[in-house]
């Protein structure tokens, strides 16, 4: 059984999948698998759903539990799926061959040494052009980690720009004739293809989905009711619906999407709802949708979600079950009395803007500050968000959501501005604003993981000049201080030393020379300085 509800917020979503959850099921051994999109909507989801799991009786009970539940992403769906197909290879094949080939040479941590061994042997190949070249500073391995980075992405987000590559067709993701310029990429997969002389994931997803809805294929990393929470738009498109689809044969699954605009997605589906186009699928480029929406903010910001909306039309037509929206509008409504509110019920109502709001002077529904820099910003948003505490009671850190371009930016600023979290802080003297609970969420490996951060700063490092201000930071990273048992004291001697002998950068004449000084020029070298530092000594 398939489920696709939708609704303009995450709560009445999160409610609905709490109703499911709750329900009995065949094996209570076995937890319930969620999906999400991100690490920051799982923190949220936990939240929520403890508040109805669980839960004691009556309004505002807020001692229940989310447990049993586990949260991966959605590309754990496809990868529980092949390795379900690895398996059964293992199964079927002569003693002796299941070590050498059960596994998945496609899979990114295998497809990078494919293609490693491609891109080193084709020194001769003009096709490649400037790629069997390698650039200062980079490396053979992370040259072909990217590359198998971006040929995994492909096969997730353009299976069908991949098949046709594998037929002979250098074509974009709309089917045009590729820009000569990247004319390589189709040429160099295929290489790999011959390499690893296995079928990609674009070409046999097929024949598996349906070994799936037939019940050929046993998937045991998934439980027979399962659930996709949160998704704006389908991570891989077609492919991903026809996914969900085929494990709905013998599961049940609910697939609980965000649309910012239900109204807009109901005139984009009865748009192209019963003109599916030869062959079953519709090419990016005959997507019209964007001449039924009205208002310009959904026009230009839900361009995917909107191709979701097509794509969700086209499998309505070929029988998939039709998208249930959560609480529709009922009838029409007096407008919002505040700018925030009225631009909300436009873009839910794909209602172009009227033109004739008069906002009350007091209204601070929206606001808008201009700041000289990030740190003025965060400390703007910190007595923005104290007054909205001091203004509304029932307001918790909880309900509060700041959103930001470039997290990697803003968190390392975020607990001098905030201070430290309520929660975790000390119990000693706080002199300043109000603590306030908060969390960053959404980082990316390096900022979660110190020592990932120390080891892309030690290859950073490796591949240049060896600046004296490059080493002096590494030296000050948590990982190389605690290694070292380096003290602030002992840091400060080492920046006065690196000054003293007047160490600019570069390891010896001899490395210098790859930025083209002459051989024997060695002053302001790390070599330099150290002869100055023993001479010393």
């Amino acid at each position: 059984m398939l489920r696709l509800i939708a609704a303009p917020a995450l709560a009445p979503l999160a409610d609905r999948l709490a109703d499911t959850l709750a329900g009995p099921r065949d094996d209570p051994f076995t937890p319930d698998w969620v999906a999400v999109p991100t690490a920051g909507m799982r923190g949220w989801l936990r939240l929520h759903l403890a508040r109805r799991l669980g839960a004691g009786e009556g309004p505002g009970a807020t001692d229940g539990v989310t447990a049993h539940v586990a949260m991966p992403f959605p590309g754990a769906l496809l990868h529980a799926v092949v390795d379900a197909e690895q398996l059964d290879l293992a199964r079927h094949r002569p003693p002796g061959a299941v070590e050498a080939e059960a596994f998945d040479p496609w899979r990114l941590e295998h497809l990078v040494w494919s293609v490693l061994e491609v891109v080193h042997g084709a020194g001769g190949d003009a096709r490649l052009g400037t790629l069997t070249r390698l650039p200062d500073g980079a490396t053979r391995f992370g040259q072909a980690r990217r590359l198998a980075d971006l040929f995994d992405r492909y096969a997730v987000h353009r299976p069908e720009m991949v098949l046709a590559w594998g037929a002979g067709h250098d074509v974009d993701p709309q089917g045009a004739p590729l820009d000569p310029a990247v004319a390589w990429q189709p040429h160099l997969w295929r290489l790999v293809r011959e390499r690893i002389g296995h079928p990609s994931l674009p070409e046999r997803l097929p024949a598996l989905l349906d070994r799936v809805r037939r019940g050929d294929l046993a998937v045991p990393a998934l439980p027979e009711r399962l659930s996709v929470f949160g998704l704006a738009t389908l991570p891989g498109g077609a492919a991903f619906l026809d996914l969900v689809e085929a494990l709905a044969a013998t599961r049940e699954v609910g697939a609980y999407l965000l649309d910012p605009s239900p109204a807009a997605s109901a005139r984009v589906r009865a748009e192209v709802l019963g003109q599916l186009p030869l062959g079953g699928r519709r090419a990016r480029l005959d997507d019209r949708s964007a001449a039924v929406v009205q208002h310009p903010l959904v026009a230009s910001w839900t361009l995917i979600r909107r191709e979701a909306t097509v794509l969700l039309a086209d499998a309505e037509a070929r029988g998939v079950p039709a998208v249930e929206v959560v609480d529709p509008p009922a009838g029409p409504t007096p407008p919002p009395p505040t700018l925030l509110g009225r631009l909300q019920a436009d873009l839910r109502a794909d209602r172009a803007p009227a033109g004739d709001l008069a906002p009350d002077a007091a209204d601070r529904s929206i606001q808008i500050h201009a700041c000289h820099g990030t740190s003025r910003q965060l400390e703007v948003v910190r007595d923005a968000v104290l007054h909205l505490l001091a203004a509304d009671p029932t307001l918790r850190e909880d309900d509060i959501a700041i959103v930001t371009p470039d997290v990697a930016r803003f968190s390392p600023l975020v607990d001098a501005a905030f201070g430290p979290p309520a929660d975790r802080a000390g119990s000693g003297t706080h002199h300043g604003p109000p603590l306030l609970r908060w969390r960053v969420t959404d980082r990316s490996l390096r900022s979660s993981y110190p020592l990932l951060d120390a080891v892309a700063a030690l290859i950073d490092l490796v591949g240049g000049r060896f600046a004296a201000s490059a080493v002096l930071d590494l030296c000050t990273l948590a990982p190389v201080r605690a290694r070292y048992g380096f003290t602030d004291d002992d840091l400060a001697t080492l920046a006065g030393w690196a000054s003293a002998v007047h160490v600019r950068w570069g390891l010896d004449d001899a490395h210098r020379a790859r930025w083209g000084l002459p051989e024997g020029f060695e002053a302001n070298t790390w070599r330099a300085g150290l002869d100055q530092l023993l001479t010393g000594v």
